[in-house]
């Protein structure tokens, strides 16, 4: 059974890998109305977000002079529009217990290799708000904080990364990939453990949640593995998918913004 979660896990991201290397490397060809409208929205919304950041760093940080770059803040917009079409689309795959292996969190990674880690969190806020509003009162909110938290693990690894190779070459992707995976898979296995799966699981799904046992019990029936493999497998794909699509992508994407 493992094997055939696997392997269908592998299909699904070959799948998205592509699908997301095409969209993003046509970028600047895209320009559908949905496009438009969520970058002008987001736009506005980072760039009040940009200017409140700023606020807090001239107050904590006094006589360091940091000025907004409007091109960073429009493709923070763009990238974010980008994130939010990316989880409407049908470009993903699903696992029974909520969690979907997608292309959402890639933009972010993207501006976090351009731009830095400031941009690249104010990308993911934004992206966060954006998923709550179209994930609706309904689910709660669980998917949209879990992809939060899910992503900042990405981005932390990747920090790490940059102390083992600051010219950012195979080591940098791998040291990354390594380093993100590891704390996303303990972060999200706590997360899913005492948050998000009690929740999912009696609210969404209708299960009736008594104790913790119960939810790894439920856990390991869907997935037919043990539970800390059934979170760990899926998130250690997704990272991958975010690392490696987003890296292969940066080049190309340099050349259409510098």
């Amino acid at each position: 059974m493992l094997s055939k979660y696997i392997t269908s896990w592998v299909k699904g991201i070959s799948f998205l890998t592509s699908s997301g290397i095409f969209m993003l490397t046509t970028l600047k060809k895209f320009s559908s109305n949905l496009i438009i409208v969520s970058g002008q929205l987001c736009g506005i919304f980072v760039l009040k977000m940009e200017q409140n950041i700023l606020k807090m760093e001239h107050h904590i940080f006094r006589g360091i002079t940091m000025k907004a770059n409007a091109r960073e803040i429009a493709f923070t917009a763009i990238m974010t529009a980008l994130a939010l079409v990316f989880q409407v689309l049908p470009l993903k795959v699903r696992t029974p217990w909520g969690m979907s292996i997608d292309l959402v969190a890639v933009p972010v990674v993207l501006l976090y290799l351009l731009f830095g880690f400031r941009t690249s969190m104010l990308g993911l806020v934004a992206v966060t708000f954006g998923l709550m509003i179209i994930s609706g009162p309904n689910s709660l909110g669980i998917g949209p904080i879990m992809k939060f938290f899910a992503t900042l693990s990405v981005l932390i690894g990747l920090i790490f990364a940059e102390k083992v190779d600051p010219e950012r070459t195979i080591k940098y992707l791998l040291a990354g990939f390594v380093v993100a995976s590891v704390i996303r898979s303990v972060l999200m296995i706590l997360l899913n453990y005492y948050f998000a799966l009690p929740i999912y699981l009696k609210f969404v799904l209708g299960y009736d949640i008594t104790s913790g046992q119960e939810i790894i019990r439920i856990v390991e029936e869907m997935m037919h593995m043990p539970f800390w493999l059934a979170i760990a497998l899926p998130n250690t794909i997704q990272t991958a998918v975010d690392v490696f699509v987003a890296y292969l992508v940066v080049g190309r994407v340099k050349k259409i913004i510098f």
